[in-house]
């Protein structure tokens, strides 16, 4: 997902979570906190995740080109023409105890439903 596509996301996610707040708090669809809600829940954290991604910025270790008399490898951008060769790997992110308490408490008898549920966390924890 390009950074501009989570900043959207972002957004959006941000927007429809202060509508469900403040139509929860005005009490007109009933008595219920948007915070007792699952996909209030899911939205904060997705939030969360958004914000921790767009926080952090990979920088490449090096420039390449490959175009005329300046081929070769920089540490430095030398023009708009040179690209990013590589960038530094992006520290893997495991479970927290919490995230796997809950993920065993939900999925007691189903250890293969559990298992892809921690893969799948695994995965949005560590951009995909």
């Amino acid at each position: 997902m390009s950074r501009e596509a989570m900043k959207m996301a972002l957004e959006a996610l941000e927007t429809n979570n202060k509508a469900w707040k403040h139509l929860a708090d005005s009490g007109d669809a009933g008595f219920w906190e948007a915070e007792e809600q699952p996909f209030y829940e899911l939205s904060v954290k997705a939030i969360a995740t958004l914000r921790q991604e767009l926080e952090t910025e990979q920088k490449p270790v090096a420039w390449y080109c490959n175009e005329g008399l300046n081929r070769g490898v920089s540490l430095k951008q030398e023009s708009p023409k040179w690209a990013p060769l590589y960038t530094a790997p992006k520290q893997w992110v495991g479970l927290t105890d919490d995230e796997v308490n809950e993920l065993v408490s939900r999925f007691k008898r189903y250890s293969y439903v559990l298992l892809r549920e921690v893969e799948s966390k695994l995965k949005e924890k560590n951009g995909g």
